[in-house]
């Protein structure tokens, strides 16, 4: 609140949020690429794919178990200007999660045989499984919404810190305990306790601020209303987004798993770090919408999406010219030989799934969450039987296929929804420029060598070849350059 008036959340407070979230994101890809390093070449693959298997099994449990309640903070505490009841909000729902939480961790540890042959784990690491997931889902869903209740505040800074506290300490955790010889689950045990203490730091930060908020459950119906369908959505989403990962385990076994996981991860660290526009995009949009302002959530949702495409398109193009170098560095000889051929496939999956996640914002914002039932049933209904039919026949290139499939259903209905629900249309010559840049910038660089100082040579080329076609051609106005430099300084100051 400003002298009695609602505080509009204004474009140079979004960028200056922006460049401050970058950093933390740029981290978040980042350590994901450095995961792979220090387990591929430090235990090896087998142990890899098996860390793969049980973190795409939580990403499958953990959204369900929150109940969708941290979509909830992303959307409706932006609504709510008053801290100790945006406070509240978040307490409330966070007695919710954690009780749920404890619970199916105790119900988890007496089924836990199930699941350890489940991800084909030794079954006289049974109690480690059934710990390692229970802990795993507690700590990271509550982490979640500690989180999202500082983003859905926009507060960037508080999000962001807590997001690199989290990264920082899990790559610490590694690199501490494959030194000493640990096994990758006592690892991953470990990364669990971390996110437990993470979460106490940023709900202490929360009590300091505001005090004891107290709890009400008045509108605990319309937000279950809101996220419920979320939730159960969730596992067709996650079909189409990792399922992707149990085909191959089945029909390719666990090793199979390490080599599509790793460049999975590399691809989609190098690419989404792009994103940061998503980070401040939902409580944005979110508080924009509740004032009617249309035109602006329009506006943040093109800006988003251009500056998206503008940087992971090129991206992508890098790690496809670059495929061997950054797999040999990054990975171990058996990914390098068996992985090579899947990255370029991979590295575009990622690009419009980034693209896609921008314009599902709009089934949050218009809060027809019913609505993820049908984009994640149709990408559900694309991967599965190409996946199936494709594996057994061109191996992991196949599954990789899918996933650009599925990833293009789904963005072509979101952008359906945006243009009805929002009247967003797209300058299909902005698009067109971004393409033709980073064209020419492929053409510029691949000749050169991607060897020794080749390699290095190469990067220059394309980078500065890219910046001037898109400036020169009006993919990349300077107004937009000079807003992003100006905004950085600023950010430095506050």
């Amino acid at each position: 609140m400003v002298n009695g008036e609602v505080e509009k959340p204004g474009g140079v407070r979004v960028i200056r949020n922006l460049m401050f979230a970058g950093p933390a994101l740029t981290l978040r890809g980042a350590q994901a690429a450095i995961i792979v390093v220090l387990i591929t070449k430090g235990l090896g693959t087998q142990s890899y794919g098996t860390w793969v298997q049980i973190s795409v099994t939580v990403s499958l449990l953990g959204p369900v178990l929150t109940l969708g309640f941290e979509r909830v903070l992303t959307r409706y505490l932006p609504e709510l200007f008053n801290p100790k009841a945006q406070a509240q909000l978040f307490l409330s729902l966070l007695i919710i999660v954690l009780i749920l939480n404890a619970l199916f961790a105790l119900a988890f540890y007496l089924v836990s045989p199930f699941f350890a042959s489940f991800i084909a784990a030794d079954v006289t690491k049974v109690p480690v499984i059934a710990s390692l997931v229970g802990l795993t889902l507690l700590g990271s869903n509550i982490n979640t919404l500690v989180s999202e209740y500082y983003r859905g505040q926009l507060k960037i800074r508080v999000h962001g810190l807590l997001w690199m506290g989290r990264d920082l300490g899990w790559i610490s955790i590694v690199l501490l305990l494959i030194g000493r010889g640990f096994e990758i689950e006592q690892i991953v045990l470990s990364f669990a306790a971390w996110l437990l203490i993470v979460s106490v730091i940023g709900f202490l930060g929360m009590i300091i601020s505001v005090g004891w908020p107290g709890v009400s459950y008045l509108n605990l119906r319309n937000y279950l209303n809101y996220s419920l369908p979320l939730a159960l959505a969730h596992p067709i989403g996650w079909i189409s987004k990792l399922g992707s990962i149990y085909f191959i385990s089945i029909i390719l076994g666990t090793s199979a798993v390490g080599v599509y996981g790793s460049i999975r991860t590399i691809s989609e660290s190098i690419v989404l770090v792009s994103g940061v526009m998503l980070i401040v995009l939902s409580p944005t949009m979110a508080r924009f919408y509740s004032m009617n302002e249309l035109e602006q959530v329009r506006r943040y949702m093109r800006l988003a999406l251009y500056a998206f495409l503008s940087i992971a398109l090129p991206l992508a193009i890098v790690g496809t010219i670059y495929t061997e170098p950054l797999l040999r560095i990054v990975t171990n000889n058996e990914i390098l030989s068996e992985g090579a051929s899947v990255t370029p496939y991979l590295f575009f999956s990622m690009v419009i799934l980034g693209a896609y996640a921008i314009l599902a914002e709009v089934i949050t914002l218009t809060k027809r969450t019913w609505r993820y039932f049908v984009v994640n049933g149709a990408m559900s209904v694309v991967l599965i039987p190409i996946s199936l039919v494709l594996l057994p026949t061109i191996g992991l290139k196949g599954s990789a296929i899918a996933e650009i499939l599925a990833y293009s259903a789904g963005a072509a209905v979101c952008l359906f929804w945006c243009w009805r629900n929002l009247g967003l249309t797209l300058q299909k010559s902005k698009l067109f420029k971004i393409l033709c840049s980073s064209g020419v910038a492929l053409l510029a660089t691949y000749w050169i060598p991607r060897e020794g100082i080749g390699l290095l040579y190469g990067l220059i080329t394309f980078g500065v070849t890219y910046l001037l076609s898109a400036v020169l051609i009006g993919g990349l106005p300077p107004r937009i350059i000079k807003a992003y430099v100006i905004a950085t300084v600023r950010a430095t100051k506050i």
